[in-house]
């Protein structure tokens, strides 16, 4: 009898701490509104401002992705799905590059022919590595 108690308990014990865990879990992070900053090394500096409401303004560089779109993934809110807007080419080549060489950076996936990038973000220092370029989050587009 005395297995079975010693079992039960086990059970209760990793049972209440699953509770205990699953309300310490963070809510998910919520892109709107936020400013993701570029601090010129050869090229100024450059920002992306991810509007609330869905619009991705470029400042500083890549005035031709202007205006694009943005909206988190419902499914996964760790995932922010950007489509380019603007007349500038879509940046296949570093977009492939991005998945080849970092698998498990920012970058999860692209369609050039929808103009999609989807990224990873989240709470982290993950940045966003845009065209080989990398964004942090800043509270706004001015230099660190």
């Amino acid at each position: 009898m005395k297995p079975f108690f010693s079992s039960l308990r086990s059970s209760l014990v990793c049972a209440a701490t699953a509770v205990v865990c699953a309300f310490a879990v963070a809510a998910p992070f919520n892109i709107s509104g936020t400013s993701w900053f570029n601090d010129g090394t050869e090229f100024a500096a450059m920002c992306m401002v991810f509007e609330p409401g869905g619009t991705l303004r470029f400042q500083g560089g890549y005035l031709g992705y202007n205006p694009s779109r943005w909206r988190q993934d419902s499914a996964n809110p760790a995932l922010v799905h950007i489509e380019l807007g603007g007349k500038q080419d879509f940046p296949t080549a570093v977009a492939k590059d991005q998945l080849r060489l970092r698998p498990q950076g920012s970058l999860a996936s692209f369609d050039a022919e929808k103009r999609l990038l989807v990224y990873r973000i989240g709470l982290g220092d993950i940045p966003i590595e845009f065209n080989g370029f990398f964004f942090e989050r800043q509270a706004g587009c001015a230099h660190s």
